[in-house]
């Protein structure tokens, strides 16, 4: 199969996308039926699939293989979709296509805007005592940030590697650093390992890769890292041997240093560590889950078999995979609802990996998540939004959605291997946000939502500016939710300590407004003309609170609006610094600016598009580091002003 890279995916991924979303809106029934059972009723399937949570017997997996060969046979071996292309001989090959701030190491300052409290995600950039390793095109980088020196740099990959991937994210625990990517000459997730020593410098230890498919989001990440932890979701189209019903699973492959050369692999799980479907599907995704602990890289890993569509979200005790019916959500009409046709609706599932016990258990659902930002797993409850027209948190994909929206709010103790059917009285409806380009985050007790139209506006030429209320719930009181209207739409929702920002633009201009959750009310909007965003990713943004009040300051990398994507693969950008008092009004800090001089050609050969991003601001110890491509920038705020110490490059 060709390589995909991902520019292509940019142009014809959305245009197929928008395709999708007009011809499912088109069908789209009602999201809920009305009534409600007295008692949460059990999970019912069709006979071909399971009704409760559990691996495969090997007996099982064969004769779900054989049944699943021999009846789709034909549309398996000439679909380029969910199980490709089957083999005529037998192969051993895997398929080829491709709210608070947490914490890192613990007892360590994160520098990475993550979602929750003691899940690290990875991200371009990680500290390490004096040390910052950055991820930029290809290549590691350590920086002194005390006396503001490079140290070293060193490849993405092994000596002797011909590189055909893209690096997105690293991780850092104990001085050992994860590098995660995608390689498509393996047709595997890439998993470097890397440590570095007192003197900041970089010594690659081992590279290993997993067969998968393409693991890349638009919103999410591959990767989180707890307790030391390695977890990382991954998706593989299954592909059968025609003759014998032999599945290729996904194997962990080694390079090998003295034959400079990926070994043979072995096998990260078999038939008993795959969980059989509840869900119907003509093209089984193995949704795999793997566990490695960072030092030893000892790995396990678990699979689902279900539909493509996916959400991938980790809180401190739990693992969340959402997996829904991959064409778009069809739902009957309300005047139609019987007890048989109620099942239909069953159209999602969800699995709670416990990261305790190991165990799996579910629930059967409705509806799909926008993005990871839709989970918040708190005070005993899973709270998740979902839309009637979504699908998943895979390449693009997030960007489209519409349909019915709605909170499901339910108890954990609900979750189990005999799973129930998530009933009516789990689900808030809300009030609609119009935009398909959709931003939700939960803070504190509150969920907060809106959208704009970017991409719609991006190829068909109309203001990204029509969508201009932000939605404030209060989902622990279920209050009504409140509405504030805005001077523009809703790009950016982050949390500012027990309060929010809402970050957005109109046609020229970039708002930042503060919101006071508990009076529902915006306080005050900054404003920028000229300029976008050059993030839209959750770490391009970074709120540093103030120890004594609600105050803080902030920083987020931005670019003029006439320069489309080209901060993707360019360094043009800047990064703007706000303060916030203590009743939440902005005053500006200062921008800081890349110098060309800095901006080195690197010549590169490989990874060489930023899609994770090349500008971050950063809050460690008691100054503010700015990341802008090549450089790194020192300062500090002297009355009121950010006031440049040193800059470094660090790219030569």
């Amino acid at each position: 199969m060709p390589k995909q890279k991902r520019k292509f995916f940019i142009i014809v991924g959305s245009f197929t996308l928008i395709f999708l979303l007009t011809a499912g809106s088109l069908v789209a029934g009602i999201y809920f039926l009305a009534r409600e059972a007295e008692d949460d009723p059990p999970f019912t399937a069709d006979s071909t699939i399971s009704e409760t949570i559990e691996a495969f017997s090997v007996d099982e997996f064969n004769n779900y293989a054989q049944e699943l060969v021999d009846t789709q046979g034909d549309e398996y071996k000439n679909s380029s979709y969910g199980l490709g292309a089957l083999e005529e001989t037998e192969s051993s090959d895997a398929a080829a296509a491709p709210e608070s701030q947490g914490l890192g190491d613990a007892g360590d300052e994160s520098i990475t805007n993550n979602q929750e409290a003691g899940v690290d995600e990875g991200d371009i950039v990680k500290a390490f005592g004096d040390y910052l390793i950055i991820l930029r095109r290809g290549k590691l980088f350590s920086v002194d940030i005390e006396n503001m020196k490079a140290i070293s740099s060193v490849n993405a990959y092994p000596d002797g590697f011909e590189a055909d991937g893209w690096y997105d994210e690293i991780l850092i625990s104990n001085g050992r650093i994860v590098l995660i990517g995608y390689n498509y000459s393996e047709s595997a997730t890439e998993i470097g390992l890397f440590d570095i020593d007192s003197a900041g410098e970089i010594t690659h230890i081992d590279t290993y890769f997993v067969d998968s498919n393409d693991y890349y989001s638009s919103r999410n990440y591959a990767s989180r890292l707890v307790d030391g932890e390695l977890i990382l979701y991954m998706p593989y189209y299954l592909a059968f041997d025609r003759d014998s019903y032999e599945p290729t699973f996904p194997k962990l492959h080694k390079w090998d240093k003295s034959e400079k050369a990926v070994n043979d692999g072995e096998a990260i799980l078999d038939k008993t560590n795959v969980y059989k479907p509840v869900q119907e599907t003509l093209y089984p995704t193995l949704h795999t889950v793997m566990r490695c602990d960072i030092e030893s890289f000892d790995c396990s890993a678990k699979g689902i078999l279900g539909p493509y569509s996916r959400n991938f979200y980790v809180s401190p005790e739990a693992i969340y995979l959402w997996v829904s019916n991959s064409y778009g959500y069809y739902y009957l009409e309300d005047s139609a609802s019987s007890a048989d046709s109620e099942d239909e609706l069953n159209d999602a599932f969800i699995y709670r990996f416990d990261l305790q016990d190991d165990n799996i258990t579910g629930l059967a659902t409705k509806g799909t998540p926008i993005d990871q930002f839709s989970f918040k797993e708190a005070d005993g409850y899973l709270n998740v939004v979902t839309r009637s027209n979504a699908w998943g948190d895979e390449m693009w994909f997030p960007e489209f959605s519409s349909g019915d929206l709605s909170l499901l709010r339910i108890k954990i103790s609900k979750f189990d291997s005999d799973p129930i059917v998530a009933k009516q009285r789990y689900y808030h409806p809300l009030d609609e946000s119009t935009g398909s380009n959709m931003q939700n985050r939960f803070v504190g007790d509150y969920l907060l939502y809106g959208s704009s139209n970017y991409w719609y506006s991006y190829y068909e030429n109309e203001s990204a500016s029509n969508d201009q209320e932000l939605y404030v719930y209060n989902y622990k009181q279920n209050s009504d939710v409140d509405v504030i209207e805005l001077d523009h739409n809703v790009e950016r929702i982050d949390a500012l300590g027990d309060n929010a920002i809402a970050i957005g633009s109109d046609d020229n201009n970039l708002f930042f407004t503060s919101i006071n959750l508990q009076k529902a009310r915006d306080i005050d909007t900054y404003r920028l003309k000229d300029v976008s965003q050059a993030e839209s990713r959750s770490h391009g943004f970074f709120f540093k609170k103030n120890s004594n009040d609600d105050g803080g300051i902030l920083g987020l990398p931005i670019f003029d609006t006439g320069m489309t994507i080209r901060p993707l693969a360019d360094s043009g950008v800047e990064v703007i610094y706000l303060e916030l008092d203590y009743d939440l009004n902005f005053e500006r800090v200062g921008i800081v600016s890349s110098r060309a001089a800095n901006q080195v050609d690197d010549n590169c050969t490989v990874s060489c598009v930023d899609w994770y991003g090349n500008s971050r601001p950063i809050f460690y110890g008691d100054n503010i580091y700015t990341l802008i491509g090549y450089e790194l920038v020192k300062g500090e705020v002297q009355d009121g002003e950010i006031v440049e110490l040193s800059r470094v490059g660090f790219g030569g």
